[in-house]
């Protein structure tokens, strides 16, 4: 009930309150709350004009001070009790229903204004929603053209793409089918060159047998010859016995000491050779060229010895057969320089296969040479310049402990006239022959 008695002002369009009924006479009397403002009590909603109320219009009438005064006392005290309602005046009833319709009309106006502002409103909205759907169709249709275009473009470059790749395949088929047939064909080459070389390898192992048996043939003549002297021998040293001439010691022990002591320095000769050979090859290996140049000169001065040793032999002792013996052997290759180096195509087993060819004219030179020099052996260490199409530009022999220059020109003209398979680049090659009795 307390908050039913509470009053509320609205001047001037702003709300005060709650307020009892004593505030609201000192508002009066203070002239803060005047007749054309509102007010209402707690438990009504509608705001009414001061004016128009009787109870206060008394107070703002002062010539019904007295009538207005007792109808607003009435009044105050229907208040406090609660039972009080607005009561209008025949004039304020009229005032305030006139208020009413001019505020339904205003309010009427800005219906119409408002639903007028919606409408144009809405059909502004519905324009741009239309401009939006135009838009949007616009959009879609340019997106479906480019859609087919990039399709369009897509199928292009597949189809561009296929045909490349099958112009590659194409080429790739036809490299591989003419790798094929240039190595069916190196093939055949190399079968028929094999095939030619067997058969030449056939015949030298012919020959080489026949020698063979044409050298047992001949030791044993010579091993008669050698026995003639050893008889003759015997039968002067009888002589000498009988007649008392000590030049039998001479006769019989003295040449046999010579042979022995040449024995003894060829052997001296053979074992420095072996080891400066040695020497020359860890160098060779090591690409120390200082050092193998050093123990090239030292191999030298011991070939000189030993071709001074061979010279010393006497004729007699030197045998008169003229037949070919021993082996000539590709030792491998020392050493590989240049753009070719890591090549396949020039390894030990590559270039040795090359140099065979030539090999032949190599073995019947060493072994003309070792019939007129028996003992004859050592090895020859060449430098070969190999191009990248597999030819030979030049070859010269590095080191020799042969001590012969017949044998030494024959690897040489064997080593120029090889063919090698084709590599990266050249190729500079250092490569060993030996050869033995």
């Amino acid at each position: 009930m307390a908050d039913e008695n509470q009053i509320y002002l609205r001047i001037d369009g702003k709300e005060h309150g709650p307020l009892t009924v004593p505030e609201v006479k000192d508002w009066i009397d203070q002239g803060r709350f005047r007749r054309t403002d509102f007010i209402r009590t707690a438990n009504q909603k509608t705001w009414v004009k001061a004016e128009n109320l009787v109870h206060l219009k008394a107070l703002f009438d002062e010539a019904r001070a007295k009538v207005t005064r007792g109808a607003f006392d009435s009044w105050l005290n229907n208040v406090r009790t609660g039972k009080t309602t607005m009561v209008l005046s025949a004039a304020g009833r009229v005032a305030e229903r006139k208020r009413v319709e001019e505020e339904q009309a205003v309010l009427a106006e800005d219906r119409e204004r408002l639903e007028a502002e919606e409408r144009a409103l809405r059909d502004k909205l519905e324009r741009a929603v239309a401009d939006r759907e135009a838009e949007l169709a616009r959009i879609e249709l340019e997106r479906a053209e480019e859609r087919k275009r990039l399709e369009a473009q897509r199928d292009e470059e597949f189809k561009q793409l296929a045909a490349e790749r099958e112009a590659e395949r194409k080429r790739l088929l036809a490299e591989r089918e003419a790798e094929v047939k240039r190595v069916t064909q190196d093939g055949k080459r190399e079968m028929e060159r094999l095939s030619g070389e067997r058969e030449r390898l056939d015949k030298e192992r012919a020959r080489l047998a026949e020698e063979e048996r044409e050298l047992a043939q001949m030791g044993k003549s010579v091993r008669a010859r050698r026995r003639l002297p050893i008889i003759v021998a015997a039968i002067v040293l009888g002589v000498a016995i009988f007649a008392g001439v000590p030049s039998w010691y001479f006769l019989l022990y003295k040449p046999g000491e010579e042979q022995r002591e040449r024995n003894a320095r060829m052997a001296d000769v053979e074992r420095r050779m072996t080891d400066l050979t040695a020497q020359l090859e860890a160098a060779l290996k090591a690409g120390d060229t200082a050092k193998a140049a050093e123990i090239t000169k030292e191999i030298a001065k011991v070939k000189a010895e030993k071709e001074k040793l061979t010279k010393e032999v006497p004729p007699s002792e030197r045998p008169k057969m003229n037949t070919s013996r021993g082996k000539a052997k590709l030792a491998g290759l020392l050493r590989a320089e240049g753009g070719g180096a890591s090549d396949p195509s020039r390894s030990s087993s590559a270039i040795g296969a090359g140099l065979s060819g030539g090999m032949g004219g190599v073995h019947s030179t060493y072994s003309r040479e070792l019939s007129k020099y028996p003992g004859l052996s050592g090895y020859v260490i060449i430098s070969m310049k190999v191009g990248a199409d597999g030819g030979v530009t030049n070859a010269h022999v590095v080191s020799s402990t042969i001590g012969n220059s017949a044998v030494e020109s024959a690897v040489t003209a064997a080593a120029r006239g090889s063919q090698f398979a084709p590599a990266a680049g050249d190729t500079t090659l250092t490569y060993k022959f030996e050869f033995s009795p």
